[in-house]
């Protein structure tokens, strides 16, 4: 075993260390790769480790000991908040432990200087020695900004190789000439191929991300991470003329701020259209997303969480779908309805995960609508096809509303998942700008944000003069959605219209989860609460997890809300709504059918074009 190891954390003055002769390791890297990464997670919990902590934190402390590392560097001043925690444990296991501190509170290339002086001194070394370092990687690093441009300027290099060649870095690999022997081939590759230039240009914020195919995922969705935010920081691009700027330009240890204002002026250089912002469970950084949504500009934004290491879940690839649909809409164009005079006949569809909500519009502008249960309207009319979805709106029209199809329909459909991918029969639109224009058509121009509680999610949009100008998803979690309120409806064994009628004196749930909930809920039963209080506290809870994800959009509180959706018929959350929103609180007219009739809207707009 090279007894020169030293494992790292997090990205540290890797220059002292190879000044000293030691052989850095990261141990992120080390945990993400292992083939038995989940199994290092199983013994952290038996080692006691809380399920509760994140996953990263469970992982460095396992990887360490599976490593036989003994000694590690821990950034106690500058990185996660459980690494003084962690490093006592690993103390207790035999491993020594060196702790560096970022100078936090001077951010001056002097104090990083004195920093990396006491380290450098600890270690048996001098900082002379470490800038030597510096200058004899400065070709290395002068490369990783080549690849990072790569990336964002000639589209011949992917994110996620963008993302493992700026990561690995941090310890270049342990051996820092193999590394840039490396680097130079695949420098010399990439630079070979054609350009890819197709897609909305994305930044990757956060935390470095567990999910281990997110850039694949983005990828297929038809889009392009150009920015790796918290990777290309961690790579020190763009390269300094000394450790002091080096280290002191270095964001990440500095606070939100010193992110936020890096990210914001590297958005710009890139050209990005809109920012992915990965969340890691039960870690701190999380308390930073409400500075993150208020600060980081008016882009739009997908927040995604990840726990243990592996791949993108299906409900996640389908919110990346949707929010990269959105971004593709020409334009973003404003949308305004055209006048009945010039309309052509159109079908909108709005296939949700419970209904099917159907609206007809023929040249008079006379509408027929109907809501069809989701299973019969894709049994019946729907099939699937080489490409796709094929839905035959004729025999929809014909057995629904007894109507020949007209010569001349516009058939526009929105809804939520892969199933509008390849849809034959008619066009498909973004959920976002078709909510947003059916709530137009019926509240009219302004600014407004509307909320659309689905039956499996949540939206909220910011509508100006009916242009979408922001929008949030909620994350995965069920809590706070239609289903989630029918759910407990079924176990109270109550009709749904009697639980969204009250709003009086609501019990706390406390708990986030949708499942756990029903544990509460059937402890307020045996504890003899009035149904009627619990029916509130249902309805609050659905409040509370909307006002948290309304407040990711800044400057909002004082917009007229409009809700649609399923949701927005209930009489109790919208007086609890009511009491918690600044500015006005209502129901659309016609709240299920909003998706609906803003494709009948699109139809219109697209029928002048």
């Amino acid at each position: 075993m090279d007894d020169r190891r030293i494992g790292i954390f997090s990205t540290s003055p890797v220059e002292v260390l190879l000044a000293a002769g030691l052989r850095p390791v990261d141990v992120n890297n080390a945990f993400i790769i292992a083939p038995d990464r989940l199994d290092l997670l199983d013994q952290a919990e038996a080692a006691g480790l809380p399920r509760t902590s994140c996953a990263w934190t469970r992982g460095l402390y396992a990887a360490t000991l599976a490593l036989g590392l003994s000694r590690i560097l821990v950034v106690t001043d500058g990185d996660c908040s459980a690494n003084r925690a962690m490093a006592e444990l690993l103390r207790d296991q035999g491993v020594e432990v060196i702790e560096f501190r970022y100078p936090l509170a001077d951010r001056s290339d002097a104090a990083v200087r004195s920093a990396m002086a006491d380290l450098a001194a600890h270690l048996g070394t001098t900082l002379d020695a470490a800038e030597a370092v510096r200058r004899e990687l400065a070709p290395l690093r002068a490369d990783l900004e080549r690849v990072d441009r790569l990336t964002w300027d000639e589209g011949r290099v992917s994110a996620e190789e963008n993302h493992r060649w700026l990561v690995q870095s941090s310890d270049l690999g342990g051996d820092p000439v193999a590394y840039h022997n490396d680097l130079i081939a695949f420098i010399e590759s990439a630079s070979r191929r054609d350009a890819d230039g197709e897609g909305p240009r994305l930044g990757l914020f956060g935390v470095p991300p567990a999910l281990t195919d997110l850039h694949e995922a983005v990828d297929a969705a038809g889009a392009r991470v150009v920015f790796n935010e918290v990777a290309s920081d961690f790579a020190m691009i763009p390269p300094a003329d000394s450790l002091g700027e080096q280290y002191s330009r270095y964001a990440f240890p500095y606070g939100i701020r010193a992110r936020l204002t890096r990210a914001l002026a590297e958005a710009e250089r890139r050209g990005l259209e809109g920012w992915l912002i990965y969340d890691q469970s039960f870690c701190h950084h999380n308390l930073e997303n409400p500075a993150v949504d208020r600060l980081l500009g008016d882009l739009p934004r997908l927040h995604l969480e990840g726990d243990t290491p592996g791949l993108v879940a299906e409900r996640d690839r389908i919110r990346i779908e949707a929010f990269v649909r959105t971004l593709t809409q020409p334009g973003r164009s404003p949308i305004r309805a055209a006048s009945s005079s010039s309309m052509s006949p159109a079908l909108g569809l709005d296939l949700g995960s419970r209904f099917a909500k159907v609206a007809f519009r023929d040249r008079a502008g006379h509408e027929e609508v109907r809501i069809i249960d989701s299973m019969r309207f894709y049994r019946t009319w729907a099939r699937r096809g080489a490409a796709g979805l094929v839905l035959d709106l004729p025999a929809l029209l014909r057995d629904e509303l007894g109507i020949r199809a007209p010569a001349g329909l516009l058939g526009v459909a929105t809804g939520y998942g892969r199933h509008l991918d390849g849809l034959e029969g008619c066009s498909a639109v973004p959920e976002v700008h078709a909510h947003a224009a059916g709530a137009a058509a019926q509240v009219g121009s302004g600014e407004f944000l509307l909320a659309d509680l689905g039956g499996q999610d949540t939206k909220g949009i910011r509508v100006r003069d009916g242009a979408v100008v922001d929008f949030v998803m909620n994350d995965r979690c069920a809590a706070g959605s239609g289903r989630y309120v029918e759910n407990m409806a079924l176990l109270l064994e109550m009709d749904l219209d009697e639980v969204l009628r009250h709003h009086a004196d609501p019990v706390i749930l406390s708990n986030v989860c949708a499942t756990f909930g029903e544990s509460e809920v059937v402890g307020f039963v045996v504890d003899g609460v009035p149904v009627e209080r619990i029916c509130a506290g249902i309805l609050r809870s659905v409040v509370m997890r909307l006002l948290h994800l309304l407040g990711r959009m800044p400057d909002v509180r004082d917009l007229p809300l409009y809700l649609s959706g399923g949701l927005a018929k209930s009489p109790g959350l919208v007086c609890l709504l009511d009491i918690a929103w600044e500015g006005h609180v209502a129901a659309l007219p016609r709240p299920r059918l909003s998706g609906a009739l803003g494709c009948l809207e699109l139809a219109a707009l697209s029928s002048t074009h």
